[in-house]
């Protein structure tokens, strides 16, 4: 992993009880939130079951916990898909 996807896994707090906001993240470290959730996705492609919600970052302390971070997530995929899928709708009209 990346030097600030270390530093921003170590300031993550390591219980579902508490939460750490992405925006609190990005001005302890000196990033922006781009950054932040690159370093997250990274982080979770590393295996580290950083999970999300409206409170902020946490790591998990049960598969419930990832599970739940999972269905978001693919929520987000498919609706991503749908704008993906109209963008193609209206380039292949624009091709005809």
């Amino acid at each position: 992993m990346t030097e600030i996807a270390i530093r921003v896994v170590e300031l993550i707090p390591k219980t579902s009880t508490e939460r750490m906001k992405g925006g609190k993240i990005a001005k302890e470290i000196g990033i922006d939130g781009f950054a932040v959730r690159k370093a997250i996705n990274e982080a979770r492609t590393c295996g580290i079951p950083i999970c999300a919600d409206k409170n902020g970052y946490y790591i998990a302390s049960d598969a419930k916990e990832v599970e739940k971070t999972i269905n978001t997530m693919r929520g987000r995929i498919r609706k991503m898909q749908r704008a993906v899928n109209g963008l193609e709708t209206w380039r292949k009209h624009q091709m005809q």
